[in-house]
C-alpha cells in the first residue's frame, strides 16, 4: 500500500496555524501522514513539547544542506523565502528515506472541505501536479490583482504541489533545489518570487502523460481567482463554478477540495474581523465571505493551539546579539556572496565579522525591523511626501534637461536595489 504524505513548511509561530490546516485535513482523511516542517531554530524546551510530527527541518535536512550554506541561505532569504527555498529538500527527505510514496505540499493557510484522496488518485497517472493561478481566458480581465502582478509572481501558485517518487520527480527536484540554494529571492529585477518563477519552465521539461496542470476550479480557490470562481451550495456539499459565462457556456462545476486564504490576517480574524491584506481592493464576494467565516470558525476553534505558538519570533530575524536583521543587511551580504567576500557565520558579532562590518557603516538598524513593512500603502503622509521628491525632481529636471534625467530616472531602478548599495561597505566595490 502506498505512502501518502502532506506537509507544510512554516517559522514556529505558526505551528498553531499548521495545526488547523491538518485538522481540516484528518477530518476527511485521517489515515493521511502529516508533517510540519519548521524553518528556524526550536530551543529545547518549546522543541520537547511539540507533537511528533512537528520536525525541525535544520537538523533533518543536514545532508543536503551543510550548516554553512544554512546560515547563508537563511540569512540572505527573508522569511518567506528562506520557508519556500528548503520546499524541494524536504520533498527529497521524504521520498530519501522512504517516508513517502506520493507528497503533496500545501502552504499553512490552506484549510481543506473535502475529501484529499482524489489528488492522491492523480498520483497514480501523473509525477507532478501543479495549479495556476487563473484557468479562465476572457477578453477583458476583470480580476482583483492585476494581471501584472500574477505575471510577476508565476504561472503557477506553489501553495501546492503534488508529486509521484519517480524518476522524473527526482529530477525535478535536484534541479528545482539547485537554483533555490541561490535564487529564491523576491525581486522583480531579476524576475525571480521566490520558488514560483523557477517551476514555469516545467511544461518544456515534462510530457504531459507525466505532468498534470490541473484546471480544477475546487484545488487553489484563493484571493487572485475568487473573481472566476463561485461557491454554491448543493445539499450539503460546496461546490465550485464560473462566476460568469465563457462563450455563453457554463463550463463544469467541481468540488471545493481546498481553499487558500493567503494574505489574510488571521490575528484580526480570531478578533472576529476578516482582513484581506495582500489584494487592498478585493471585492466583497458574498459567497466568499461565507468560506472565510466557516475559517473564521476552525480558527477559534483551535485558538488555544494557535495563541501557543503565535509569540515566538522567527530566529532568523536577528544577529546572535539580538539586533534586528533588516532587507538591506539581506541584500547587501547577497551582493558580498556574489563577489566571493563571505566572512564566516553572517549571524555572528564577533570582531571581523559581517555585523562589525555594517557597524562600522553605520547601518545597523535599533529597532525591531518595522522599517521593511512599511510601504506606499501604509506610509503616513506619503501624499505630502511625494509633492517634496517631485519638487525636488522637477529641479533636477531643470538642470540636467530631458534627454539627461531620463537617463537618470533609468539609473535609478537598478541602482535603488540593496545589492548596489554595497559601496557602503567598501567604497572600492561597484555591481551596477
Amino acid at each position: 500500500m502506498k505512502k501518502n504524505v502532506v506537509f507544510t513548511i512554516c517559522a514556529k509561530n505558526y505551528i498553531g496555524l499548521a495545526k488547523v490546516l491538518e485538522h481540516s485535513i484528518k477530518k476527511f482523511n485521517n489515515d493521511v501522514i502529516f508533517y510540519i516542517f519548521i524553518a528556524d531554530d526550536v530551543d529545547p524546551d518549546l522543541l520537547k513539547s511539540l507533537p511528533d510530527n512537528v520536525v525541525v527541518s535544520k537538523n533533518i535536512l543536514s545532508s543536503q544542506i551543510s550548516e554553512t550554506e544554512w546560515n547563508e541561505m537563511a540569512f540572505k532569504y527573508n522569511l518567506t523565502e528562506f520557508c519556500t527555498s528548503i520546499k524541494p529538500f524536504c520533498f527529497k527527505y521524504l521520498f530519501d528515506y522512504q517516508l513517502a510514496d506520493n507528497v503533496i505540499y500545501l502552504d499553512p493557510d490552506i484549510y481543506f472541505f473535502s475529501n484529499i484522496n482524489s489528488i492522491f488518485s492523480l498520483l497514480n497517472q501523473y509525477k507532478i501536479i501543479l495549479t495556476p493561478h487563473i484557468t479562465q481566458i476572457s477578453e477583458k480581465y476583470e480580476g482583483d490583482r492585476p494581471e501584472l502582478g500574477l505575471l510577476s509572481s508565476g504561472v503557477y501558485n506553489l501553495g501546492f504541489l503534488a508529486l509521484s517518487k519517480s524518476p522524473e520527480a527526482e529530477k525535478l527536484l535536484i534541479w528545482w533545489g539547485n537554483r533555490l540554494r541561490t535564487f529564491c529571492f523576491i525581486d522583480p529585477i531579476d524576475g525571480s518570487f521566490t520558488d514560483q518563477r523557477w517551476m514555469d519552465f516545467i511544461p518544456c521539461f515534462f510530457e504531459s502523460n507525466t505532468l498534470l496542470v490541473s484546471k480544477n476550479k475546487g484545488l487553489n480557490l484563493a484571493p487572485w481567482n475568487f473573481f472566476e470562481r463561485k461557491i454554491i451550495v448543493k445539499e450539503d456539499n460546496l461546490l465550485v463554478e464560473n462566476r460568469q459565462k465563457i462563450d455563453g457556456i457554463t463550463l463544469s462545476v467541481d468540488i471545493l477540495i481546498f481553499a487558500h486564504f493567503s494574505g489574510y490576517n488571521y490575528k484580526s480574524i480570531l478578533n472576529g474581523k476578516i482582513e484581506q491584506n495582500n489584494i487592498p481592493n478585493l471585492k466583497n464576494y458574498e459567497d466568499i465571505n461565507f468560506l472565510c467565516r466557516i475559517y473564521m470558525n476552525a480558527l477559534v476553534e483551535h485558538e488555544s493551539d494557535i495563541l501557543k505558538f503565535i509569540k515566538e519570533e522567527y530566529t532568523y530575524n536577528q544577529f546572535d546579539n539580538g539586533i534586528a536583521i533588516t532587507n538591506i543587511h539581506r541584500r547587501l551580504y547577497r551582493a558580498l556572496i556574489d563577489i566571493g567576500d563571505c566572512l564566516g557565520n553572517p549571524f555572528s558579532t564577533i570582531k571581523s565579522s559581517y555585523f562589525e562590518k555594517l557597524k562600522k557603516a553605520k547601518l545597523l538598524s535599533y529597532g525591531n525591523g518595522v522599517i521593511d513593512k512599511v510601504n506606499k500603502a501604509n506610509l503616513r503622509g506619503i501624499e505630502n511626501k511625494m509633492k517634496k521628491i517631485n519638487f525636488i525632481m522637477k529641479f533636477i529636471f531643470k538642470i540636467l534637461g530631458v534627454d539627461k534625467y531620463t537617463l537618470l530616472i533609468r539609473f535609478f531602478r537598478p541602482y535603488s536595489r540593496f545589492e548596489n548599495q554595497i559601496f557602503l561597505l567598501d567604497k572600492d566595490k561597484n555591481l551596477l
